[in-house]
C-alpha cells in the first residue's frame, strides 16, 4: 500500500480512506474547522465528524468567512462541505493525514 498524501480523508463504511483535500501548506489543518468555525464534531486529535446540517452550514460559513480565513482553509471547507451527506440522523467521519 502505498503512502497516503497529508490532507483530509472520509473515512468509508468500509474502513477505506477516500482523498477530500490535499493539503497545500502546513498552516491549516482539519481541526481548524472545529476551532475557527465551530462546526463538526471533534473525535481525537485529527478526526472529525459532519452531519448533514453542519455540511450545509460549512458552506455557508466558509463563503461569509472567506476573506478572513487562509485561501487554502476556505478551498478545504468547500471540499469538505461538497461531500455527500450521511443518512438522516448519521455523520460522516473525516481524518486528517499529517
Amino acid at each position: 500500500m502505498s503512502a497516503l498524501a497529508q490532507g483530509v480523508y472520509l473515512r468509508a463504511a468500509d474502513g477505506s480512506l477516500r482523498p477530500v483535500h490535499v493539503y497545500v501548506d502546513d498552516d491549516y489543518a482539519l481541526d481548524d474547522v472545529c476551532e475557527l468555525l465551530a462546526i463538526g464534531t471533534r473525535c481525537g486529535p485529527g478526526c472529525v465528524e459532519f452531519t448533514r446540517h453542519e455540511l450545509r452550514l460549512l458552506a455557508i460559513e466558509a463563503h461569509a468567512q472567506s476573506f478572513d480565513h487562509d485561501e487554502e482553509f476556505i478551498r478545504m471547507c468547500l471540499d469538505i462541505a461538497a461531500l455527500e451527506p450521511a443518512p438522516d440522523g448519521h455523520a460522516i467521519r473525516l481524518i486528517s493525514v499529517d
